[in-house]
């Protein structure tokens, strides 16, 4: 007896071909290290970072502006003095400050410290001298003080509300001061600094004269106080105004000019007799 035999059904005639992706091979090696992954972020959060400030900056109108500027109220006062004809200048503000910073653009010596009579301090705790075509800045405890010097001598001042770091330099020259103020009678002597200073002219103004003279003498003090004449004028007895000039490479003239430097300390006397009315200016270059 023959057997059955059974075919496979055949297959359709359509079919659908998958299409599959395949990793590729060397992924592996392409892979980016752990150690650039970790730089990458830290990069974008830097840049993050500074977009935030940026925006806070600008639209909180400006924070690190505020920051640097000076805080409202942190100068108490600021400007331009002079010293009078007793001698010194008082400066007082309502509030207790922290330092002061004083620029001392005039040819003689400012000191801070002293007695309201116009007597400044000698050398002690809380004196404090400025030589001419300096600054200092320095630490400051009440709300006022008082500055001498010569009648007419310039100076700039700035109060701080705020303690500062104590500091000094340079801060230049004004070209003048008044030795002897306009209007004086009597004999005068008055010292003055020429630290850093080439060439002096003292100028006499007479203004008034009823038989009377005055005569200018220039003196150069050592450092242990000896006086030396630089200059000697002639005693002027009618009214106009007369030059005293002393420096290096001048042409000299007898009783007007002296070829000779100028010394760190200068002596200034004017000796009236009889009835005269006189100043002495100081032009230094």
């Amino acid at each position: 007896m023959a057997r059955a035999r059974f075919f496979p059904t055949p297959p359709a005639t359509t079919s659908t071909v998958l299409s599959v992706t395949r990793a590729d091979p060397g992924a592996d090696n392409k892979r980016v290290p752990r150690w650039s992954q970790h730089r990458q972020e830290a990069e974008a959060q830097r840049v993050e970072a500074a977009g935030a400030l940026l925006q806070l900056t600008e639209h909180a109108g400006g924070i690190l502006d505020l920051i640097k500027a000076v805080p409202k109220n942190y100068v108490r006062y600021s400007g331009g003095r002079i010293i009078g004809a007793n001698g010194f200048d008082a400066l007082e503000w309502p509030d207790v400050s922290s330092a002061v910073t004083i620029a001392n653009v005039s040819c003689s010596l400012l000191t801070i410290g002293g007695s309201g009579s116009g007597a400044p301090a000698g050398v002690g705790a809380g004196v404090v001298r400025i030589p001419p075509g300096t600054f200092r800045t320095f630490a400051l405890r009440g709300n006022g003080l008082k500055v001498f010097g010569f009648a007419g001598s310039a100076f700039d001042v700035t109060v701080w509300a705020r303690p500062r770091v104590p500091a000094s330099g340079i801060c230049g020259i004004a070209a003048g001061a008044v030795l002897i103020p306009a209007g004086t009678t009597t004999t005068q002597t008055v010292t003055l600094s020429g630290a850093n200073l080439q060439h002096i002219a003292a100028v006499l103004g007479v203004s008034a004269v009823a038989g009377g003279t005055v005569q200018v003498t220039l003196n150069g003090i050592t450092p242990s106080g000896l006086v030396y004449p630089l200059l000697v004028g002639l005693a002027v007895g009618a009214t106009g105004v007369t030059p005293y000039r002393i420096g290096p490479g001048l042409t000299p003239s007898a009783n007007a000019v002296a070829d000779d430097l100028v010394p760190q300390v200068i002596q200034v006397v004017a000796t009236t007799a009889g009835s005269i009315t006189y100043g002495v200016d100081l032009v230094a270059g």
